[in-house]
């Protein structure tokens, strides 16, 4: 009797720290790239608002592997208890007045994101994926400004790298449409990166990357 006692007792305040979760329907109000952890590389930001036990709330979540704009129907998974964990669990684009649902399950993506596969790719003169990080955008701009003659401000560039090393624009953020142009012929054009891998096979990779 005195073990079964000990047990119960040892086991009440961990039945208090479960995660609840909650599934929620929001809306996008903003998306947006933050540096990620430690500085290295970057992360998708959303802001979703959603209704919660009658009254409209918000929420700022982290995620990575799909792109998000604002108006975007999506679906989260709201951590009750700590809402800082909560994660996207669907994202739904409206289209012609109807919803296609997108379940989010980055293991199951043919496109994987750059910082969660085992051999990121490596692009001309780099020996270690980090090298990336200076190497690509000083390419981009140096042959930018063999076109036009100024580049005005910051912008981001989401590449996606298919299994044979060649580059392709996904997104181009915070450029005009004259430097978006020329940045969309000198990536049809740019030397081949070594293809990243992810156990042990080639895989197509999205890759952010931020000119200054």
């Amino acid at each position: 009797m005195i073990r079964v006692l000990i047990i119960f007792i040892f086991c009440i305040p961990f039945l208090g720290c479960s995660n609840e979760y909650l599934d929620k329907k929001g809306i996008v109000i903003e998306s947006h790239v933050v540096p990620g952890p430690r500085g290295f590389g970057f992360t998708d930001v959303a802001q979703i608002s959603f209704e919660n036990e009658g009254n409209l709330d918000t929420i700022t979540i982290r995620h990575t592997g799909i792109r998000l704009n604002a108006g975007d129907s999506v679906l989260i998974s709201l951590n009750v208890k700590k809402p800082r964990s909560s994660k996207l669990k669907q994202i739904a684009f409206r289209q012609n007045g109807s919803e296609a649902y997108i379940p989010i399950e980055p293991t199951k993506e043919k496109l994987y994101q750059y910082y969660v596969i085992d051999q990121k790719p490596l692009f001309k003169g780099a020996t270690y994926y980090m090298e990336n990080d200076s190497l690509v955008p000083v390419f981009l701009k140096k042959e930018l400004l063999k076109i036009q003659r100024e580049i005005s401000g910051r912008m981001a560039i989401y590449l996606i790298i298919d299994e044979q090393g060649k580059a392709f624009v996904e997104e181009i953020l915070m450029a005009d449409d004259t430097t978006e142009s020329n940045l969309r012929d000198i990536v049809e054009s740019m030397p081949l990166f070594e293809p990243g891998k992810h156990k042990g096979e080639k895989v197509k990779v999205s890759y952010l990357v931020e000119i200054k």
